[in-house]
């Protein structure tokens, strides 16, 4: 009698074709990790924002001061004639970064795009990189991969992780059976 387990395993090219196949159509439609990004964007834009209504010079967000001749425009034209924080006199752009249901907020999910931000028109003066800036100092909207050690933000590696993360489930999904 031998001494070992008989295993035999029984690999068709049609089994093998059929699992890529379904591991394609599954790739094919990217809205469930769309999905993730977008309340990932949400929730870390809720946090930035939260923490610089309480500490406007938060650490990674210290904005340049108001110049003196906005400093008097804000305060009279403020509902409570306040100056700080920054960023946050009429609360729109704060709400079309930090909610999907915002009027303007753009949060397009389809099978293989999806994009993300907002369509208040004066956005683009603060986060835009041009330069000279002509009409306001630059102030980051979101994770910015300038701040980052290796240009790599913090809100990028962790949609990497989950990129990672679904290719693997589908993988596994597709090779395991289920």
């Amino acid at each position: 009698m031998p001494n070992y387990v008989d295993f035999e395993v029984q690999i068709t090219p049609r089994t093998i074709s059929e699992r890529v196949q379904e591991l394609g159509r599954e790739l094919a439609d990217l809205r469930p990790l769309f999905e993730q990004f977008s309340a990932d964007f949400y929730k870390d834009t809720k946090r930035i924002y939260g923490t610089m209504r309480t500490r406007p010079n938060w650490k990674n967000y210290r904005f340049r001061d108001l110049s003196p001749k906005y400093k008097k425009r804000k305060k009279r034209i403020s509902p409570y004639g306040k100056i700080y924080p920054i960023m946050f006199l009429t609360g729109r752009l704060v709400a079309s970064l930090t909610s999907r249901q915002s009027r303007d907020s753009i949060n397009i999910i389809k099978r293989d795009r999806f994009v993300i931000g907002t369509s208040v028109p004066y956005a683009i003066y603060h986060h835009s990189k041009q330069t000279p800036r002509r009409r306001l100092p630059r102030r980051i909207l979101w994770d910015d991969d300038e701040k980052f050690e290796g240009g790599k933000s913090r809100m990028y590696q962790r949609w990497h992780r989950m990129i990672d993360k679904h290719f693997e489930k589908l993988a596994q999904g597709a090779f395991e059976g289920k």
